[in-house]
C-alpha cells in the first residue's frame, strides 16, 4: 500500500518543530536556484509543494520532532571512514535486490517519527526472512497515535518503547488516515488487532561512528535538523546553502557511499519529493544527520504466504479471485481463507485455496456492497508455525449514492495568488473512493491541470499553486472514483487568479 501519494502537486507537509512559521516561507525557489547556480552547488532545487505549505496553514504549525530552540552543537570528532567494511551499501540494491518497502507520505501530520521507525523496521523484517518479496506493510497510524499527536509530533525514544511494549499491527488493521487533512485519529482499529500486533525484540542506540556497522544488517532510523532550502531539494548531494532552521525531522538511513562521502536516506514526503523520495547528504553536515541512530532487533518472521489479490481497497464486482504468493519452497496441507465484513467483522464466507494455483474464485454477487477483509491461514505440511496475512478490499455491484463537494479554504470572491488549499468532502454510501482528481480549467484559455489524491476517505486536503498559471478565471471541480467502476463529480467553483 502507498498511503496518501499525490501526483503533480503533493500536499505532503513534512511537519517539524517550527518556532517561527513565517521563516519557512521566507526562502523563495527562484532565489535559491540562482544562489545554487552561482555557487555551482552539488544539488538542484525544485518545488514539490513542501516549502510553501509550511506557515500558511489555518491550524497551528504542527511538529514532527521536538527539538530545543537553541542550535545544535555540531561534533567535530566523528569518523565515518571504517576499516574492513564495504565502501558502498544501498539496501535499495543490495545483491541486486531492493529490500525496502514503498516510499510513504505522512501528509498533514507531524508523524515523521513513526514513518522513520517503520521504514527501518519493515526492511529489517524482509532481511531477517531473507525474502525481499515479503515487503511487510505495518501501521504508522497505530504506532503514532500511541506516542504523539499531529500538532505536537513525538520523539524516537517513545516509538522504540512502544514497539517493544505494545507493537503495531499490519496496515490493513489500522490504515493511515491522519495525513489526509491534518486531523487527529478518529477511526477504530480492527477487532482482531491483539493477534496481529508485531513487536520488536530489542533496539540499540547507535553512535555516528558505528552507523556503518549497523547498516550492514539493515536500515537505521535517525534524526536531523532541517533548513528551509532542504524542503526544495530535488536531486544531488544536499548541503545547507541558504535559509534558516525550521525544526527537527526523523528519517531512515538506507545506505552510504564512501566515494561520494554521503549517507543515503529515505524521507516520508512522498515519491514526488527529492530523488523519488530519497536524498543524499555528506557524512559531515549542518543538519547533523547520521550523528546517531536507532537499530531494531527482530525475530525472523514466520510468514509463509502473502496476498497478491485482492489488493488494498481495490473495488471488485462479479467474479474475482483470491490469489496467494508463497515465499518459501515448501508444501502446504491447506491455505484456508476467511472473508469478513467490516466494521462488524462478521464472517461471510470461508473456504480453502486450490493449492495447484494458490487461488480461489469468489462470486461477489452473493455479498453486499461494502468493505471486506480477507484472511489467509496457511498450514504447512511440516507443521511449522506460520502467521495469517490480511488484505482489505471493497465490493461494488450496484450504483453508489455519493455526494462530492469542493470546499475552498479561502475567499473565492477575492482574487487569489500563491498556493491555496481546498478540502474535498465525500458523503459516501457503503464503498469508499479509491482516489479523487481535482481539475483546474481556465475559462477563457487552454490551460488545464489536474491533481490526484489517493485513498481520500470522507475528506482530504489538496494544494493548488496558482503562480504557475496564467492570470485569469478558472473553473475548478473534483471527480471521485471507485476504481474504474463508478465516478462522481462535484459542483464547480469559480476562482480568479491574480499573481
Amino acid at each position: 500500500m502507498k498511503p496518501m501519494l499525490y501526483s503533480l502537486i503533493p500536499v505532503a507537509l513534512f511537519l517539524m518543530t517550527v518556532s517561527n512559521p513565517s521563516r519557512a516561507a521566507g526562502l523563495k525557489l527562484e532565489s535559491l536556484k540562482h544562489h545554487l547556480k552561482e555557487r555551482k552547488s552539488s544539488w538542484t532545487a525544485a518545488d514539490s509543494g513542501i516549502a510553501e505549505s509550511l506557515g500558511v496553514q489555518q491550524r497551528s504549525s504542527p511538529f514532527g520532532l521536538t527539538l530545543p530552540d537553541e542550535d545544535f552543537e555540531i561534533e567535530t570528532d566523528q569518523s565515518f571512514t571504517r576499516q574492513g567494511l564495504p565502501s558502498q551499501l544501498d539496501w535499495r540494491n543490495k545483491d541486486g535486490v531492493n529490500w525496502l518497502t514503498d516510499i510513504r507520505n505522512q501528509g498533514y501530520c507531524g508523524s515523521c517519527v513513526a514513518f522513520a521507525a517503520l521504514g527501518a523496521l519493515e526492511s529489517r523484517l524482509s532481511i531477517a526472512a531473507k525474502t525481499p518479496a515479503l515487503s511487510p506493510d505495518l501501521s504508522e497510524q497505530y504506532l503514532f497515535k500511541n506516542i504523539g499527536s499531529c500538532d505536537m509530533g513525538s520523539v524516537p525514544f517513545l516509538a522504540t518503547q512502544s514497539l517493544i511494549s505494545d507493537g503495531t499491527p499490519d496496515e490493513s488493521c489500522s490504515p493511515y488516515t491522519l495525513g489526509r487533512a491534518g486531523d487527529e485519529y478518529s477511526g477504530s482499529d480492527c477487532k482482531t488487532i491483539k493477534s496481529r500486533l508485531f513487536k520488536i525484540s530489542g533496539a540499540k542506540n547507535i553512535p555516528g561512528p558505528s552507523l556503518k556497522e549497523a547498516l550492514q544488517f539493515g536500515p537505521v532510523s535517525t534524526t536531523m535538523k532541517v533548513f528551509e532550502d532542504f524542503m526544495y531539494y530535488k536531486s544531488g548531494i544536499y548541503r545547507h546553502e541558504k535559509g534558516g532552521s525550521v525544526g527537527g525531522h526523523a528519517v531512515t538511513i538506507v545506505g552510504y557511499d564512501d566515494e561520494q562521502g554521503v549517507w543515503i536516506a529515505r524521507n516520508s514526503w512522498g515519491q514526488g519529493w527529492g530523488e523519488s523520495g530519497y536524498f543524499r547528504i555528506p557524512y559531515e553536515n549542518d543538519s547533523r544527520l547520521g550523528y546517531s541512530g536507532v537499530a531494531f532487533s527482530v525475530n525472523t518472521p514466520n510468514q509463509s504466504v502473502g496476498i497478491s489479490s485482492p489488493r488494498y481497497l481495490e473495488p471488485y464486482s462479479g467474479f474475482f479471485r483470491i490469489n496467494a504468493k508463497t515465499y518459501f519452497k515448501e508444501s502446504f496441507e491447506s491455505i484456508k481463507f476467511t472473508l469478513r465484513k467490516t466494521p462488524s467483522m462478521a464472517v461471510v464466507k470461508e473456504g480453502s485455496l486450490d493449492l495447484s494455483r494458490f487461488s480461489a474464485e469468489i462470486n461477489s454477487l452473493d455479498l453486499e456492497d461494502g468493505v471486506y477483509e480477507v484472511e489467509l491461514q496457511p498450514e504447512p505440511s511440516d507443521n511449522r508455525p506460520t502467521s495469517s496475512v490480511f488484505s482489505t478490499f471493497t465490493i461494488v455491484n450496484t450504483p453508489q449514492n455519493l455526494v462530492l463537494s469542493l470546499v475552498p479554504e479561502f475567499d473565492i470572491k477575492k482574487p487569489v495568488s500563491g498556493r491555496v488549499y481546498f478540502r474535498i468532502h465525500a458523503k459516501q454510501d457503503s464503498v469508499p473512493l479509491t482516489h479523487v482528481r481535482i481539475f483546474y480549467k481556465m475559462v477563457e484559455g487552454s490551460e488545464e491541470i489536474s491533481v490526484d489524491a489517493e485513498n481520500p476517505g470522507d475528506k482530504v486536503k489538496v494544494g493548488w499553486k496558482t503562480n504557475s498559471l496564467t492570470n485569469g478565471k478558472y473553473e475548478i471541480y473534483a471527480i471521485g472514483y471507485i476504481g474504474t467502476k463508478q465516478q462522481f463529480k462535484s459542483a464547480p467553483v469559480m476562482v480568479t487568479v491574480e499573481n
